[in-house]
């Protein structure tokens, strides 16, 4: 019972949840190997994927409604990819960055302000 307490505080105060703005900088995660940050400063968006095993990699920004505004499909030529996207040609707005691998997919919620 309380562990379902602690949940419920978590997601009503907004530290975890869908609620929640993506930091400028999001780790590595040992599963998936996708690792997203946001620059603020120079609002420069890079995705970074390092894997063991090859796989292809498609990277998509949608808007809030599901509209997809960028898609980069990249073959599964390499074990490890960086990617560099200008975000200060969207308008102000709430984002989600989607990864996707044979393997993994991860996606984060991002707001340009």
């Amino acid at each position: 019972m309380r562990r379902i307490y602690i949940i419920l505080l978590l997601l009503i105060t907004g530290i975890a949840g869908s609620s929640a703005q993506m930091s400028p900088s999001v780790d590595m995660d040992d599963e998936t190997g996708i690792k997203i940050k946001h620059n603020l400063e120079t609002n420069i968006l890079r995705v970074s994927y390092s894997s063991s095993q090859r796989s292809n990699l498609c990277i998509k920004i949608k808007d809030y409604k599901g509209v997809v505004l960028y898609t980069e499909n990249i073959p599964e030529e390499k074990t490890q990819h960086n990617s560099l996207i200008y975000m200060g040609k969207y308008a102000k707005g709430v984002y989600f960055v989607e990864v996707d691998t044979e393997r993994a997919q991860d996606v984060e919620r991002m707001e340009l302000n």
